[in-house]
């Protein structure tokens, strides 16, 4: 009976969720983050309404709020690769360059072929004066935008 309850809320919170996501490709940032946060009322399990939720908090600039979310997904799948390049591009804001650096090479880990994690993670060597690391990594990137 206890399965039954979890599919109920789950189907229940997927129709928030989908809500969420229609707003979100309207742009409708808050709308989408009102959406998510019902579903996650209805199933704190619910992955994607928390990547997606951190997502839309970190387009309009609440960048602890998006770390906190993506943080969550992280701790409920850590296999979610988008979530740690997500959470790193945030922590970039936050000027959290050790943590941002920490995301983009989990998020290597989880797909070499990922030029945005690479991209990224060569601004913060930039950023930290490692100039012949952020050279290596905007080639790596380079070379995996041409062959998309």
């Amino acid at each position: 009976m206890l399965a039954v309850s979890a599919c109920i809320a789950h189907y229940q919170a997927s129709r928030y969720y989908d809500r969420g996501r229609a707003l979100g490709d309207k742009f409708d940032r808050k709308g989408a983050i009102a959406e998510y946060t019902k579903a996650i009322e209805i199933d704190p399990t619910y992955v994607k309404a928390y990547l997606n939720r951190g997502m839309e908090r970190g387009a309009i600039d609440d960048h602890e709020g998006a770390i906190a979310d993506l943080t969550r997904v992280i701790e409920l799948d850590p296999s979610v690769m988008q979530a740690y390049l997500s959470r790193g591009a945030e922590r970039i804001f936050t000027k959290d360059d050790d943590g941002a650096l920490a995301d983009f090479t989990k998020t290597i880990e989880l797909d070499p072929r990922q030029p945005a994690a690479y991209n990224n993670r060569a601004i913060v060597y930039k950023r930290q004066g490692k100039f012949d690391l952020a050279a290596a990594d905007e080639k790596k990137a380079h070379e995996l935008y041409t062959i998309r």
